[in-house]
C-alpha cells in the first residue's frame, strides 16, 4: 500500500498503476509525499515529489529528475532492479532532461526575439 498524504487530501493506492493513475488525477499542480513500506526490513520510506500540470511526477528536491516508479515498486517488494532496468530508466531520465532543456531553450529564443529591435527600415517622411 502506498499512501498519498497532502495537506488532509490524502488518499491510498494499492499499486504502482493505481499510483500514476491518481497522481495524474488528483494531484495536479501539487506536492506530496508517498509513505509505503519496504518489504526487505519493514521500515518506512517516504519520497517527495512534485505533481507537474501535465500529470507527470518529479522528485521535489535534488536534479527534480522524474519520479522512478520501477525503483519504488522494486524498493516495497525489497529486491533491487536488474542491469536492463536500470539502463532503461537512465536512458528514459536523458530522455526527460533533454526535452526540458529544448523546452527550456525555446522560451530563451522566444523572450530574446521578443526584446530585440526590429531592423526594418522605416519608411522616410
Amino acid at each position: 500500500m502506498i499512501h498519498i498524504r497532502a495537506f488532509g487530501n490524502d488518499r491510498t493506492c494499492s499499486s504502482i498503476d493505481d499510483l500514476r493513475e491518481t497522481l495524474s488525477t488528483h494531484y495536479r499542480g501539487h506536492s506530496v509525499t508517498l509513505d509505503y513500506e519496504r518489504a526487505s526490513h519493514g521500515m518506512r520510506g517516504s519520497h517527495f515529489i512534485d505533481v507537474l500540470d501535465d500529470g507527470s511526477a518529479v522528485e521535489s528536491y535534488g536534479k527534480q529528475a522524474p519520479v522512478k516508479f520501477e525503483a519504488l515498486q522494486a524498493d516495497m517488494e525489497g529486491r533491487s532492479l536488474d542491469k536492463e532496468s536500470k539502463a532503461s530508466m537512465e536512458s528514459a531520465d536523458k530522455h526527460q532532461q533533454t526535452r526540458q532543456l529544448e523546452a527550456e531553450e525555446a522560451n530563451v529564443s522566444h523572450e530574446v526575439a521578443a526584446l530585440t529591435p526590429s531592423r526594418r527600415r522605416r519608411p522616410r517622411a
